[in-house]
């Protein structure tokens, strides 16, 4: 939405009067300094991280629907992770992160929690947008298994991805993976 207002001569004028005259509304403050946010002057500016959750962020234990890798306790954040996406950020608190996972949207609390205490103890800077997948592709991958549920979760998680990538064409993309079971 705030690219939308920035795009608008009317608002931008109206916010530079705003600034002049030390009157921004502090939940707008952030938009008064848009042109140094999100000016296109930095790489920061126009990057997104997406990546995925298990197997990539934290260690699957080798659980039967989660992963494979059984090196790390399950659920053991992978040594570096979170230092890598503090650095891939600047070190900003502006999260352009999205995780993305095969769960569904109906378990998106789980992850959401499962966020929070990662915040909260493991040192991730921000919280992530989630790019989550359907039931539909769970119902496929547990009913047939095999390559056809393997294929059924990448196609998923593919769409997401495409559909997060359309949202935002201003951006580039990094895009840190497992090795792709799913």
């Amino acid at each position: 939405a705030h690219r939308t207002l920035l795009e608008s001569g009317h608002f931008t004028r109206l916010m530079k009067k705003a600034k002049k005259i030390d009157c921004v509304h502090a939940h707008l403050h952030f938009m008064a300094n848009a042109d140094e946010c999100y000016g296109g002057q930095t790489f920061l500016a126009r990057r997104k991280v997406l990546f995925d959750v298990d197997d990539t962020l934290h260690c699957s234990g080798g659980q039967a629907f989660a992963g494979i890798d059984k090196r790390y306790p399950k659920h053991a954040v992978y040594p570096g992770f979170m230092a890598l996406l503090t650095e891939l950020h600047a070190g900003s608190t502006l999260s352009q992160m999205a995780a993305l996972s095969a769960r569904p949207s109906a378990m998106e609390d789980d992850l959401v929690k499962k966020f929070q205490r990662m915040k909260e103890n493991n040192g991730l800077h921000a919280m992530p947008a989630l790019l989550l997948g359907e039931f539909a592709t769970g119902y496929t991958f547990i009913t047939k298994g095999g390559d056809q549920g393997m294929k059924a979760l990448a196609e998923t998680k593919i769409k997401r991805v495409r559909e997060y990538i359309r949202l935002y064409p201003e951006f580039r993309f990094v895009f840190l993976g497992d090795n792709g079971q799913g």
